[in-house]
């Protein structure tokens, strides 16, 4: 019983600060420019908070449908692209273009880290 009252207080707790963060960013948003003008800041908080706990909680995504990044990264590019002024939608393009790039260079450096370690006996794979 009480697993299922502190799971529920979790995660109402963190829909508030979801909620929270997002109202936020959507007030200086729209006070920077980067976000319309017209849009409804509470609301959108709200959509959002519940879109973030609909990935989360595993009912509307089974494993293996789609990946945590597939979705999440659909999502926000649909959130995103929805609420930006042409200002807010190029620089939002060009961070994802950078983050492609330090992505890659990561998942470069990790492999090569890896090898490294495979050839100089640090990685054993009968440790994992």
């Amino acid at each position: 019983y009480l697993k299922y009252i502190s799971s529920y207080w979790l995660n109402k707790k963190n829909k508030q600060l979801s909620y929270e963060v997002s109202l936020n960013n959507l007030k200086k948003g729209m006070d920077n420019g980067s976000y319309r003008k017209d849009i409804n800041p509470e609301l959108l908080a709200r959509i959002f908070s519940e879109r973030i706990d609909m990935i989360f909680n595993g009912v509307v995504f089974k494993a293996g449908e789609a990946t945590f990044t597939e979705v999440f990264q659909q999502m926000m590019n649909h959130y995103i692209l929805g609420i930006v002024t042409d200002k807010g939608r190029s620089y939002y393009l060009n961070l994802q273009k950078n983050l492609i790039k330090w992505i890659k260079l990561l998942q470069y450096y990790f492999f090569q880290f890896f090898l490294y370690c495979q050839c100089s006996g640090i990685y054993r794979r009968d440790v994992i």
